[in-house]
């Protein structure tokens, strides 16, 4: 989580990002990814332990994001994909 919010907040014009089995990665740092990066439009979470929180914040957010990886996140539910339509 450190890591990825380091990034966020010294990469503001970050596009795309893989943190594919970051089993660390959670909703704390995607929040502050969507906040100081909206310009991501590929965003890899497969395997990370985000929730249906980092999808709700997604969906608020003003990223354009074209591809959304989050196969093997188990802690999300079907009302976090639903906020992402």
């Amino acid at each position: 989580d450190a890591a990825v919010s380091a990034v966020a907040m010294n990469c503001p014009l970050l596009e795309d990002l893989n943190l594919w089995d970051c089993d660390g990665v959670t909703d704390e740092s995607i929040i502050t990814l969507v906040e100081r990066c909206p310009k991501i439009n590929y965003l890899q979470l497969q395997g990370t332990s985000i929730t249906c929180a980092a999808l709700v914040a997604l969906a608020a957010g003003e990223c354009p994001l074209h591809d959304l990886g989050i196969e093997g996140c188990s802690h999300v539910s079907d009302a976090g994909v639903i906020a992402m339509v």
